[in-house]
């Protein structure tokens, strides 16, 4: 299990609740890890999450940076500014954002598979953060991606996020009638790469089903239910299943 550190600078109260709403997400999330005030004397975290707020222009700033204890390396930082929306949208966008990137440096500590030098784990880490943010068209996402995979090929997690991504690209691309011939034939490279790293994948299973709208539904829903009976918790299993349902 990753244990998390948190430290708290320049603090308004109601802030604090970034870490009540970071706590449920990581209680609901698949991966498992641990929360410690780094004040918890004789606790060591294996990488610290810290917090700075401050009000500017009557905006509500707010930055997390997460480090390395043992490396003293800054993996990933983002600064997050209220906008139109209520505080606790603010919070909420950062609580998010931060199980997404705990998430994914879970994967990297875990070293169940393999691991990633420093440039690709900051890639990695940063493309996690963006995949908060980018909604639906996942298409800047890719080459991040690619990119850990260029120094690491055999890194699963990030293999299954490429196949992901490039599953929204290519939903994006055929909704807006543009070319897609070229992201099919990607897609269907990386699928068969993929296959490769786990043959059972089922980030690959979606992607084959998402490409194949000729597909039988019954077929479709045979597939989703042998990659549910692989990875029962899997959000992505979950949902697909639901949508061809």
């Amino acid at each position: 299990d990753l244990e998390v550190g948190y430290t708290r600078r320049g603090w308004r109260a109601e802030e604090r609740h970034v870490l009540g709403k970071l706590g449920v997400l990581q209680r609901n999330a698949s991966s498992s890890g641990r929360l410690l005030d780094q004040s918890e004397k004789g606790d060591k975290a294996d990488i610290v999450l810290s917090i700075s707020g401050s009000t500017t222009g009557g905006k509500q700033h707010s930055t997390m940076t997460m480090t390395s204890t043992d490396e003293k390396l800054i993996l990933w930082s983002k600064e997050f500014v209220q906008s139109d929306g209520t505080q606790s949208d603010l919070e909420e966008a950062i609580a998010f954002a931060a199980a997404q990137v705990l998430s994914c440096a879970n994967e990297v500590s875990s070293g169940k598979h393999g691991g990633l030098d420093a440039n690709a784990r900051r890639i990695y880490l940063n493309a996690c953060s963006s995949a908060a943010d980018v909604g639906w068209d996942t298409t800047q996402l890719v080459p991040m991606f690619r990119a850990v995979l260029k120094d690491a090929p055999t890194f699963r997690p990030a293999w299954s996020r490429l196949l992901l991504a490039e599953i929204g690209k290519f939903q994006v691309a055929s909704g807006l009638d543009q070319a897609t011939d070229q992201i099919k034939l990607d897609l269907q490279r990386d699928i068969a790469a993929a296959r490769k790293v786990d043959s059972k994948m089922p980030e690959a299973t979606i992607a084959e089903i998402e490409m194949t709208p000729s597909m039988p539904i019954a077929r479709g829903i045979s597939l989703l239910y042998e990659a549910k009976a692989l990875e029962p918790d899997n959000p992505t299993v979950l949902g697909t299943r639901s949508l061809v349902l």
